[in-house]
């Protein structure tokens, strides 16, 4: 998105809405750090060998708590401890079910690490049970925008403590899959058929091996929703707007000068790279 320099007060408006939902919304689907590369879940703190896959997924199903460490364990138990599109079995989870082991030698393939990747990123809640104004200058962005598309029941669930680490927030994926999924690089389109999606990617050559690959997420496990058609609706949108307007582009070119750029110029010029990392946390007045 380019600035509006030159353009007439109506386009300076369009500009400046585009903005909101590229920093408000776009970049709340995009993760561009991955803080929990290779830590996919084990059963225990020992963890113990299981015979039964279904004791070891009843033991990961126990916990109540709605941190990002239970929840992640539950998302993989949902998910067949697999990755949702290639199938491929999780290492870490390969080494505790003897009854996985023998799955993974009847059914093939290679063994790899599964990420739990969240659809909506979790800098989505940064703020919450700090007090109502860090919460509010963190949140209030996208969940004013998720209500907008009347997706209030998704936003209030999102609000609260630790509300982006709900399971129907969660994917398991192959750890390059996660990250495309993470840089908008890979979405999910609906087929009409409840809960099946069409696998996209934003690669023309890897789209031409995957491009009739859809992919069905379901879950028999009782707590254990499969994740929102909504928001990977939403995510979705997002994906194919920030590719059609050259957003990813201008998150590529930022986070290659926040690597690059140790201090701010004495002259000013990059004033634009601050304003572009401060730009997420402004509060949007009026639509909150």
């Amino acid at each position: 998105m380019r600035s509006p320099a030159g353009y007439g007060d109506g386009d300076s408006v369009v500009f400046e809405v585009g903005r909101q939902y590229r920093d408000h919304l776009i970049r709340r689907f995009r993760t561009s750090t991955e803080p929990y590369l290779y830590l996919s879940p084990s059963p225990h703190p020992s963890p113990p060998s299981y015979d039964k896959l279904e004791d070891m997924t009843r033991d990961l199903m126990k916990p109540s708590g709605k941190d990002y460490r239970t929840t992640r364990k539950k998302a993989l138990a949902r998910d067949g401890f697999r990755c949702m599109i290639i199938g491929y079995f999780d290492k870490t989870s390969l080494k505790y079910s003897a009854e996985l082991q023998r799955m993974e030698e009847t059914l093939g393939g290679i063994p790899v690490h599964v990420q739990t990747s969240h659809i909506l990123n979790e800098s989505t809640t940064q703020g919450v049970g700090m007090g109502e104004e860090s919460s509010t200058h963190y949140t209030a962005g996208v969940m004013a925008i998720l209500r907008q598309f009347g997706l209030e029941h998704l936003s209030l669930a999102l609000e609260t403590v630790d509300g982006v680490h709900q399971i129907w927030n969660l994917l398991s994926l192959q750890f390059d899959l996660h990250s495309d999924l993470g840089r908008l690089n890979l979405w999910f389109e609906s087929t009409g058929e409840p809960n099946r999606y069409k696998v996209c990617v934003s690669n023309a050559r890897i789209e031409q091996h995957i491009r009739r690959i859809s992919t069905q997420f379901r879950s028999d496990l009782q707590g254990a929703p499969p994740p929102d058609p909504q928001l990977l609706a939403l995510h979705a949108t997002c994906a194919r707007v920030a590719h059609m307007s050259g957003a990813t582009e201008f998150f590529d070119r930022l986070e290659w000068e926040v690597e690059e750029t140790n201090v701010l110029a004495p002259d000013g010029s990059s004033a634009h790279l601050l304003s572009s990392l401060m730009s997420p946390y402004a509060y949007i007045h009026g639509v909150a």
